[in-house]
């Protein structure tokens, strides 16, 4: 049974979207501004796009931006025939540096050579990357818009990012937020369908950081490398934007360990599973089904509050690992100590990525009554579900983690269990607990 009551933040359903195959990219369109006089011309200069159906893109990896004598790429200085740029962050208070410099690049000729548009106002604004050649399309050929995308700086101080949308041809190939996770580059792409032949097609990247700000003080951005533009019986995703499978290795000490709530020694796992900044469309949990021995993959802590101190209301002996299972060889069975209470089931390692949506499920039975089970993003409950007596129920739903959400780290998520009273008569039983990232329901685009 569904609880209506939800926040504004997220929005609950019955049935998860199903993951389509591509998604994702940001913007361009231009905004000159003051730049130094250059003693040579931009040598990516002015060789047409040509005609047909597969396009050109000039100096798609940013190399050829020329810069005066002694004048460093960080200074915004930059000049090219092929895209837009400006350097108003150093003249006007809120503007953008727009300009190929501050590296390192995802790769390149030249190791700054990365557009970089990042920015010091504190309102919502945007810049438009812009491709200054026409674009020719052929009418019924799909084009794959694609690029290597992460946030301007690493460190928390210049954490915060921006939301970038590619725009071919008057429509949205994709549209991210790139966030406080996505420290490493990362492959952005979508796809567009013109309805007639294009000969002067426009491309632009638009690079809109939305508020709330989380610090004031930090200039937020984002990094830009390797666009492309194809057609899509020409695409394959690239070998190195491929998320690997996780990895699940025995530990080096073999010997087998007393891991709560595993009752029996077990053989210590670990499980590896790589995280390219915020996780794509995969699963985001590393043991949803409670099968791997191991310290590494779930918490039971206080409710709401992540504390490892607490007065645990857990029976720490009758809650366990057992061979009662909706599916696979185990299920997580939570039993209170006689006056009930709740506890907080963590997946370790995962956080919710702003401006993203994910669907959850999990299939969850009780042995009494009185038991709920609570599916939160921090303090914010996205669904509270009354598990059936003596048979298994699945309960699912969608997240959409808005702007006005925990913006900088997401949020943790929560299984909350409560149960009125205790006792192995009134356990609660979860398994199959799955978290995936799905298309962005929310945000999109205008020109």
């Amino acid at each position: 049974m569904l609880d209506s009551s939800s926040s504004s933040v997220f929005s609950a359903s019955s049935t998860p979207t199903p993951e389509p195959s591509s998604t994702l990219f940001s913007s361009l369109a231009s905004s000159l501004s003051k730049s130094a006089p250059l003693t040579t011309l931009p040598p990516s200069s002015t060789v047409p796009t040509p005609s047909g159906c597969t396009p050109t893109i000039i100096d798609g990896s940013f190399d050829n931006f020329s810069y005066p004598p002694d004048v460093t790429p960080t200074l915004g200085y930059g000049s090219s025939n092929d895209w837009s740029y400006t350097r108003s962050f150093f003249e006007t208070n809120g503007g953008f540096f727009a300009n190929a410099g501050f590296g390192p690049a995802y790769t390149g000729d030249v190791s700054t050579s990365v557009y970089t548009a990042y920015t010091n106002n504190t309102n919502d604004v945007f810049y438009d990357i812009k491709y200054k050649h026409p674009i020719s399309l052929c009418a019924g050929t799909s084009y794959d818009v694609s690029g290597w995308t992460r946030v301007h700086r690493r460190n928390s101080q210049y954490s915060e990012g921006c939301r970038v949308t590619a725009f071919l041809n008057g429509q949205q190939a994709f549209s991210d937020r790139v966030a406080f996770y996505d420290w490493n580059y990362r492959y952005v792409h979508g796809t567009i369908t013109p309805s007639a032949d294009v000969s002067n097609a426009e491309l632009y990247f638009r690079v809109f950081c939305r508020t709330p700000q989380i610090d004031l003080n930090a200039p937020r951005g984002i990094k830009l490398d390797e666009v492309a533009v194809v057609p899509v019986s020409q695409w394959s995703l690239p070998a190195a934007a491929v998320i690997a499978s996780r990895t699940t290795s025995v530990r080096d000490d073999t010997t087998p360990t007393q891991i709560f709530p595993y009752q029996t020694p077990c053989q210590p796992t670990d499980i590896t599973v790589p995280r390219t900044g915020c996780p794509l469309y995969v699963e985001q949990l590393e043991d949803g089904g409670f099968e791997v021995c191991s310290y590494s993959h779930w918490s039971y802590l206080e409710a709401g509050t992540r504390n490892y101190t607490f007065n645990n209301p857990l029976d720490q002996q009758l809650t366990a690992i057992v061979s009662d299972a909706h599916s696979g060889q185990n299920s997580l069975r939570l039993v209170f100590n006689s006056t009930g209470g709740s506890i907080g089931v963590y997946p370790r390692a995962v956080n919710g990525c702003v401006e993203r949506s994910y669907v959850y499920s999990y299939w969850a039975k009780q042995a009494g009554s009185g038991c709920t089970v609570q599916f939160y993003w921090r303090d914010i409950n996205t669904g509270t579900f009354i598990p059936p007596v003596g048979s298994w129920g699945k309960f699912e739903g969608r997240t959409d983690l808005d702007s006005t959400g925990p913006t900088k780290l997401g949020g943790y998520l929560e299984v909350r269990v409560t149960c009125l009273v205790g006792g192995l008569e009134n356990a609660v039983f979860l398994d199959d607990v799955s978290f995936q990232q799905v298309p962005y329901n929310g945000l999109v685009e205008s020109q």
